[in-house]
């Protein structure tokens, strides 16, 4: 997980144990960057603004993992550019009840991704 927010990363990567998962955290691009994660394993999350660029440098970089997306405003632009971009899925902040965990359960159990809504 990439997320600025310490507050934010903890409380995430607190519910993510709960479910069995071990969670990565970094603070921005960079740090992710210079830790390199398995290029096809788990699950990438990442937030925007910057989550899509970094996707596209990690997809340079070899790394294949899904990406789900946080954004604190989702636009038809927004959803189109993270579809050209390989996104999994989209979520809006404030993330609500369990979205990103049953999210992330889903990638790990290598389901589909989810259908989108169309943009308009």
């Amino acid at each position: 997980m990439v997320n600025n927010d310490a507050a934010v990363r903890d409380a995430f990567a607190f519910a993510l144990r709960l479910e069995g998962c071990a969670p990565l955290l970094y603070a921005d691009a960079a740090a992710l960057l210079a830790d390199m994660p398995p290029r096809d394993s788990g699950c990438l999350i990442l937030q925007e603004p910057g989550g899509l660029e970094l996707l596209r440098g990690l997809r340079a970089h070899g790394v294949a993992a899904p990406a789900i997306l946080l954004a604190g405003r989702l636009t038809p632009a927004l959803r189109r550019r993270a579809a050209e971009a390989g996104v999994w899925q989209v979520l809006e902040k404030p993330i609500l009840d369990r979205a990103l965990l049953q999210a992330v359960a889903a990638v790990l159990a290598g389901a589909p991704p989810p259908a989108q809504t169309p943009a308009t």
